[in-house]
């Protein structure tokens, strides 16, 4: 079943549930000179709803959501009316050939200027060739696939970082951490599962780590997320000795991980992880206090001591009752660069001025409700190469910011303790 709709919210229904938690619009920050200033702004987006992939887009729909009742309560992108937004959304079902059908749908509304987008990286890389046939810009906000911005596609931008920026962001916080403790592993294992985004992010720490930092550096461990028993696993990282092992994993399989791990008092230097699981806040709620020094590098972290982040958890928990997770966290961000860039376009109802106003789009941390470390800054390919996000340690059930250390709110703890000792707390 296809999924389609249409939001448009106005200022009353947002007062109603918003509150305190309003946040103030910030002027434009990108210098350009506007001639037009719509009423309506149209915007189409495609979300995974249904399918393995529907926690993309239900996070992301969600926010967009949040985003636009927030912007429509205060008049609009201009205000006192102008630029009132209304979203068109479709859903790709996880599946890439819906993607590409649902994309040139969109397309041929010609009111719909843009495609602020949240499906898993298959669905990008095909809608977006679709979205370069229509010639309207598609805005990738959570997937990470390096090719989606390497295939000189001029309508393709990301405002996430991909693989291969959160790979290096990664090695990068966690060399400073272990030079810092004076603690060096001895032998470091890159351990994925190997059928969703594992094998990405596992080639391009191969590709890094030789050139980026010092450690021994292990043969790999993939493995299968559908198994339910990853004792044999953990088994082999004790007997291999590795005592830092660096794992990405899916939801359930982090937890299964992490249970072994415990049960056969696997006491490794640290737990970390690249993006995967680790940064939701499900895996704590599943594990408890053995959740806890667990670390690693994700795109967004709600503890992140920045007011325009902050102003955002607020707001977020709020309308929702829960704190946002990473991907709520980019879905805000990457859909207040797309309102950046419509507020700069010259012409905002032109497909083209979009493009173009996207292709400049520089909005630091704090600036038009951007809340991720270091911002967004578009590279001639669309990329977003700058924003590093944040890096996290797991403490008394709650992710800590520990890294940048302009946005942290405790000291890491490295070595992490050991079992015994997390577990009586």
């Amino acid at each position: 079943m296809k999924i389609r709709g249409q939001i448009g919210l106005d200022k009353r229904t947002f007062l109603k549930g918003a509150g305190a938690g309003v946040l103030v619009l910030a002027a434009p920050s990108i210098g350009r000179a506007q001639s037009k200033r719509p009423a309506e702004v149209n915007i189409g987006s495609l979300f995974s709803l249904t399918g393995p992939a529907a926690a993309f887009g239900t996070s992301g729909k969600s926010t967009f959501e949040l985003c636009i009742e927030q912007i429509n309560s205060q008049g609009g992108i201009w205000g006192n009316g102008a630029g009132m937004i209304k979203l068109t959304f479709a859903d790709d079902q996880s599946k890439p050939e819906v993607g590409v059908s649902e994309i040139a749908r969109l397309a041929r509304d010609k009111t719909i200027i843009a495609l602020p987008s949240l499906v898993a990286g298959p669905s990008i890389l095909q809608s977006s060739i679709e979205a370069e046939r229509q010639r309207i810009s598609i805005i990738n906000m959570a997937s990470t696939p390096p090719e989606i911005n390497q295939r000189g596609l001029k309508y393709t931008f990301s405002t996430c970082n991909n693989g291969e920026g959160m790979v290096q962001a990664y090695l990068d916080f966690t060399k400073d951490i272990i030079a810092k403790s004076g603690v060096k592993p001895e032998r470091v294992a890159f351990v994925f599962e190997n059928k969703f985004g594992g094998p990405s992010y596992h080639r391009e720490f191969e590709k890094l780590a030789p050139k980026s930092v010092d450690w021994n550096i292990a043969p790999s461990y993939p493995y299968d997320p559908l198994t339910s028993d990853f004792g044999p696993l953990v088994s082999r990282l004790k007997s291999d000795r590795i005592d830092f092992p660096i794992v990405i994993s899916f939801p359930q399989d982090s937890v299964l991980v992490l249970k072994a791990m415990r049960e056969q008092d696997y006491n490794p230097l640290a737990i970390s992880s690249i993006y995967g699981a680790m940064p939701n806040l499900e895996f704590i709620k599943a594990l408890g206090k053995g959740a806890d020094y667990v670390m690693g590098q994700t795109p967004f972290l709600h503890d992140l001591k920045a007011e325009a982040s902050q102003r955002f958890v607020k707001l977020f928990l709020e309308k929702t009752g829960r704190l946002p997770d990473p991907l709520a966290g980019v879905s805000y961000n990457g859909f207040s660069g797309v309102v950046a860039a419509i507020r700069a376009a010259p012409d905002p109802s032109d497909r083209d001025s979009i493009r173009e106003a996207l292709a400049s789009l520089d909005v630091k941390v704090g600036d038009q409700n951007v809340i991720i470390p270091d911002g967004i800054k578009i590279s001639p390919n669309g990329a977003n190469p700058v924003s590093r996000g944040a890096y996290y340690q797991i403490r008394d059930g709650v992710h800590r910011a520990v890294l940048p250390s302009e946005f942290a709110t405790t000291q890491v703890v490295y070595p992490r303790p050991k079992w015994a000792d997390i577990m009586k707390g």
